[in-house]
Order: C-alpha cells, then structure tokens, then sequence
C-alpha cells in the first residue's frame, strides 16, 4: 500500500502535468476558430464549434439572436491556456482571452472549452 502511494502519486502527478501542457497547446486553435467566426459573421460556423451541452440548451435561432447585440465583436488576443482540477468538478478546460469591441472598449474572459467526439469545443453561455 505505502509503494503504491510513494511511487503512485508522483507518476500521477507527472503524467498529469505532462498530459495538461499538450492539452493546452490544442486549445488556441479552436478558439480563434470560433472567435473568427463570430467576427465574420459566420453564425452558423460559430454555432458549429459550441459544445453539445450548450447546442442542447439554445437553438441556433436564439443562439443567433443573442448575437446581434452592440458593440460587436472585432477582435482578440489569445493569451493563456488552463487546466482546472478541483474535487467538486473534476477537470475543466478554458483558454483567457482579450476581447475587443467595435466600442473600443476591451474585456479580458477565460472561455471554458470542452472535448469531444468531434474535438474541442467551446462550452460558453455568453454572448460576445
């Protein structure tokens, strides 16, 4: 039992934090991808890359709607990808992101992201 934990846990460990920093590396791709979207206006693309959980809750109709707010989206910057582990939640997955309005006003968000079936996908129920 004790070698289980001596050598169990830190192999663990390791795996985990080697395993995290690949993850992390994947996820800038399909966030530009849906963010590019949203500033193109490619509504039906943008819907596209949101998880199952979310497409399950709204319909692309609404989903859409809530899209034609002001100011609109013009651009970003990707700054930092995270691995969240916690006892209550298990893993989650978000990448922090600069936002940038037609305003000029910007707004600093970590856009939670999960993976599926179909690779990563963006989990998020705000409208920007």
């Amino acid at each position: 039992m004790i070698l289980t934990v001596c050598l169990g846990v830190p192999t663990y460990l390791t795996y985990s934090f080697f395993a995290d920093q690949q993850t992390v590396k994947e996820l800038p791709g399909p966030a530009s991808a849906y963010l590019d979207a949203l500033i193109a206006g490619d509504r039906a693309k943008g819907y596209e890359l949101l998880c199952q959980r979310r497409r399950e809750r709204v319909s692309f109709e609404n989903w859409r709607a809530e899209r034609g707010m002001e100011p609109h989206l013009v651009g970003y910057r990707l700054l930092q990808g995270h691995v969240y582990r916690d006892t209550e939640n298990g893993v989650g997955y978000g990448i922090d992101v600069e936002l940038h309005y037609s305003d000029g006003h910007r707004e600093q968000i970590t856009l939670p992201m999960t993976e599926e079936k179909a690779g990563w996908r963006i989990c998020t129920d705000h409208a920007y």
